[in-house]
């Protein structure tokens, strides 16, 4: 059976491509042994797709390198933002002993301080760099069940530095947000919980001043409220009150129309979650097997996490050679947040007038 040129239409390159093509499977003798394993419609098939989809492979070739550029550099991206999160630990184990006046720190002068550093972590100057070790041991850290790629940590960037929550949360379990399992691990590692046992002596200093702030604001609004009464009934809220507004006040067919709206919404939140999961599979460079689990959206989760390890592993060499080319050439860094000015001065001018109020120079010498 000879086979029939797949498309007429083409010109240049194309034709040539195609032209070629037929010509090796019509006398490449090692080819043709090789159709000739199997059933001659198939493999007459076989050939006229591979001709057309050769020819597509060619003429889409830089679209389809620049999607598998941005799979790597998606990879790559999570990888560096690993090293941020190496150097977060590094600075709240020297927090830590700050709070306990053990060392003092260039431009540190208040807590606050350290959750604006977090905002731009990879420029701290007095943080020791990353290092082959730090690496090392984070990759470890990826090989363990307990390794949280959590990207919600990553639109709050104050909490790596927050604390207080945190040292209630580890020594607890009562904190609003998370001890990070990196920190548990780092910690297990290098026996530096115990930095969390350090007292916080210059929190509590600055605590002090700013209950003395906090008491006369209070005094002082106890009595422009007199003047102006302020409203104190609770707030309203049109998204968690609203269905309590329709059991009063509105019929059963409001009410279901509502719940509908709620059902669909959640399910959507719900449901562009696990899509992310499926994509992140569906673009994986290897077969992944699924991880096996009574509740298929569980065993989802973690075998999409253990993907997200793997690649990030994986990643994790290239992303430390641009952390120290970077370095060696003296290129700051993009901040991975934004900082609070406005609070930070808050805190400051808070912690001032406290000092005044208590009868001591207006400064932070304390």
């Amino acid at each position: 059976m000879k086979i029939r040129k797949v498309k007429t239409n083409v010109t240049g390159w194309q034709e040539d491509l195609e032209a070629n093509l037929l010509e090796v499977f019509e006398h490449n003798e090692k080819i043709k042994a090789f159709f000739d394993r199997y059933s001659a419609t198939s493999a007459e098939s076989f050939k006229e797709r591979y001709i057309e989809d050769k020819i597509r492979w060619y003429e889409q070739a830089d679209f389809y390198e620049r999607m598998a550029q941005d799979d790597e550099a998606y990879w790559l991206s999570m990888a560096s933002k690993q090293l941020q999160v190496i150097q977060q630990k590094k600075l709240f184990d020297l927090q830590c002993q700050w709070r306990a006046e053990q060392i003092t720190l260039p431009g540190v002068e208040l807590s606050f301080d350290f959750m604006e550093l977090s905002m731009e972590i990879m420029n701290c100057s007095f943080l020791p760099p990353v290092t082959p070790d730090d690496i090392a041991m984070y990759k470890q850290y990826l090989t363990s069940e307990n390794a949280d790629l959590n990207d919600s940590w990553w639109n709050h960037d104050y909490d790596w530095q927050n604390y207080e929550e945190l040292k209630e949360s580890q020594q607890t379990g009562n904190g609003d947000i998370d001890f990070p399992d990196w920190y548990d691990y780092h910690n297990a590692c290098t026996g530096n919980q115990v930095l969390l046992l350090l007292p916080d002596t210059r929190g509590a200093k600055e605590e002090y001043y700013m209950d003395k702030w906090r008491q006369h604001n209070d005094e002082k609004n106890k009595t422009e409220q007199e003047d102006n009464p302020r409203d104190t009934r609770p707030f309203l809220s049109s998204y968690e009150d609203a269905e309590e507004f329709i059991r009063l006040f509105d019929d059963i067919y409001t009410l279901k129309h509502y719940q509908n709206y709620v059902k669909v919404n959640n399910m959507f939140d719900v449901k562009e979650e696990y899509m992310d999961m499926v994509e992140t599979l569906l673009n994986a460079d290897s077969s992944v097997a699924m991880e096996p689990h009574s509740d298929w959206r569980e065993g989802l989760r973690i075998t999409v996490e253990k993907y997200k390890r793997k690649k990030i592993t994986e990643a994790l060499d290239t992303a430390y050679e641009q952390y120290e080319m970077s370095r060696s050439m003296g290129i700051s860094f993009p901040p991975n947040g934004k900082k609070n000015k406005y609070i930070r001065d808050m805190y400051y001018q808070g912690i001032l007038k406290g000092r005044q109020l208590n009868g001591e120079p207006e400064d932070l010498n304390f």
